[in-house]
């Protein structure tokens, strides 16, 4: 009977843990976590086994801050998404998933250049803080529980909790202060110098 209570804590204690989810949310149209439901009732209806995932591509035309995407894509697999920590590990053979237990995580889309460029002049432009350089960078933005991660030309609009958001945004205007002091004061220098 103790071994019994013991089992119930701890399966008591786990489902504690695995309760604690990351939240649903909505990003220009887009929903980020949810069902197969969901990825079909936002045209996501093209799609193809890859074992571990079914790759599903939108069959309509999708603009993203004014900017048009060539492929947009989900990957729908039998992880749990909805937890904030995500594993890397593959997930289970989805055609031995119930569809009940799949879901999909965020959203993937594929850019020309122009029209990437387009989509980063235009995320500055509207207060998305840059975190990176060169070909791999990501963006957030103060209320907005997601994050813009920019790879050469793949974009993926991520789920994020607000408290990471925060300390994201947080953290690159400090560094953005920082940086601003630190060319005032060299500027200043070199003024003094030509004197």
């Amino acid at each position: 009977m103790k071994c019994l209570k013991i089992a119930l804590v701890l399966c008591l204690a786990g489902s504690a843990v695995a309760g604690e989810s990351t939240q649903q949310n909505v990003v220009e149209g887009l929903t980020l976590l949810g069902s197969p439901a969901t990825a079909k009732s936002m045209g996501f209806t093209k799609c193809e086994d890859k074992y571990d995932h079914y790759l599903c591509s939108r069959t309509t035309s999708t603009i993203f801050f004014g900017t048009k995407p060539s492929r947009v894509e989900i990957l729908i697999n039998g992880k749990d998404n909805y937890l904030p920590e995500q594993s890397t590990s593959n997930g289970p053979k989805v055609s031995e998933v119930s569809p009940d237990k799949l879901s999909y995580r965020g959203i993937r889309m594929q850019y020309d250049l122009e029209e990437r460029e387009k989509l980063t002049t235009f995320l500055l432009k509207h207060d998305w803080l840059k975190s990176g350089s060169f070909n791999n960078t990501e963006y957030f933005k103060s209320g907005i529980n997601a994050s813009i991660k920019i790879q050469k030309f793949s974009v993926s609009l991520l789920p994020k909790e607000e408290s990471e958001v925060e300390k994201n945004v947080l953290s690159l205007k400090n560094s953005s202060e920082v940086k601003k002091t630190s060319e005032e004061q060299s500027n200043s220098f070199i003024d003094s110098m030509k004197e």
